[in-house]
């Protein structure tokens, strides 16, 4: 959906004449493809947020489950992914992902007749290209994303079908992980970036009971100009949003009432959206699963602004203290923000992410170093009661919160 300009919808002409007019163009292409499940980036939530118009879209409101209906849900940041399906849907999960902007795998079960495959529909916009991280560092992220998100496929999953905005930057690497876990690729060769040569969106399947059609090539969607012209990406974008979209059709080649082994449990039924999922063997603690978090004594804290937009401005054009990062409280999400500069010495809505507020009865005061509390928590399953532990580490001078699966 491009959340590109969302930080200016406060700005009365900037939200009338380009912000709503795209954000029009996106549902008249979403409707357009009539399809039967939806699988969105890049979403906004709050006011004038993309997430808001799409409720208010009568032709959704009447057909369509919708994951989230404010991003308090499933989202970790101002900006998430959603799905929304016109078939029932039994339950909704969020795989946590480590990552640099709060990125997460969206899960929809759908309610299949017992005795049926199990299907599941994930949805997901993967760690994004090198800015503040380097670019080795982004495709380790991808990777890994991957590999959670795939493994949870495994595990709860006969049909699966994944889909969304991979910002592969290593195409080889993640063929070989897709071939590696036997899934087709859906997506076609055409690319669907708005400047061509990028090929970033995929849509992959694996399933005993359907095939894609068209021997994968998908319909590419969202080429229509807009009517609005976005100074983006050292260029012109024209259309809906900077990424085109992809139909795909899967058909059913297996029997009706064909029944299929049943994929191992997922690691509980009733999920608490509030508390991140991890799937995995064993409980274990490890430093992939590490956020950073904000102590309410921190130093970092800027005080002035409870808005994440206002701050941006404060910190891009007025005096203050903060070299390259800071952390905002928004009144608006009631939820801490992470703010760093990006690669221009600028202030940038792209550049937030939301962190936990670090809870003191929480606290693993035995070490000040996050990877011997990794091991001591590992070492023995005694010392800690609770699945979740801050931790500050010295060498950082930063708040971590860790938890186990």
């Amino acid at each position: 959906m491009w959340f590109e300009g969302y930080d200016q919808t406060n700005d009365e002409r900037y939200r009338e004449q380009v912000w709503l007019p795209r954000q029009a163009a996106l549902l008249r292409e979403l409707r357009r493809a009539d399809a039967d499940v939806l699988c969105l980036q890049e979403v906004t939530s709050g006011q004038h947020s993309f997430l808001e118009l799409l409720l208010k879209e009568e032709w959704i409101r009447k057909d369509y489950w919708v994951s989230d209906i404010d991003g308090s849900y499933t989202f970790r940041a101002w900006y998430g992914v959603v799905i929304a399906s016109r078939i029932p849907i039994r339950k909704f999960v969020v795989v946590p992902f480590p990552s640099s902007y709060g990125r997460v795998a969206l899960m929809a079960h759908f309610k299949t007749m017992p005795g049926t495959e199990e299907m599941v529909v994930g949805n997901s916009h993967l760690e994004s290209l090198p800015g503040s991280v380097p670019r080795e560092r982004v495709e380790e992220l991808q990777r890994i994303q991957l590999n959670l998100t795939m493994t949870y496929f495994d595990q709860c999953a006969n049909t699966g079908i994944f889909a969304g905005d991979l910002n592969v930057s290593d195409e080889d690497a993640v063929e070989g992980l897709r071939e590696g876990w036997g899934w087709n690729d859906l997506s076609g060769s055409e690319p669907t970036w708005f400047a061509g040569n990028w090929h970033p969106d995929r849509i992959f399947l694996r399933s005993p009971a359907y095939e894609g059609s068209s021997r994968g090539n998908s319909q590419l969607l969202g080429r229509t100009p807009s009517g609005i012209s976005i100074a983006a990406h050292g260029s012109h974008v024209y259309t809906p949003s900077d990424h085109f979209a992809l139909l795909a059709t899967i058909v059913r080649t297996a029997p009706l009432g064909a029944t299929f082994s049943q994929p191992l449990a997922a690691s509980t039924e009733v999920v608490d959206m509030s508390l991140p999922l991890q799937i995995c063997a064993q409980p274990r603690w490890s430093v992939r699963k590490t956020q950073e978090a904000v102590g309410s004594d921190s130093p970092a804290i800027l005080h002035a602004h409870r808005e994440v937009s206002s701050a941006i401005q404060l910190l891009n054009y007025e005096a203050h203290k903060f070299r390259d990062e800071c952390y905002v409280y928004s009144d608006q999400r009631q939820q801490w923000f992470k703010l760093w500069k990006d690669k221009g010495g600028w202030w940038a809505y792209e550049n937030t992410m939301a962190v936990p507020r670090v809870e003191a009865d929480l606290i693993f005061w035995r070490t000040r170093v996050v990877t011997e509390a990794v091991k001591m928590l590992n070492d023995d399953t005694d010392v800690w009661d609770s699945d979740v532990c801050y931790v500050f580490s010295e060498a950082k001078n930063k708040w971590f919160k860790l938890w186990s699966c």
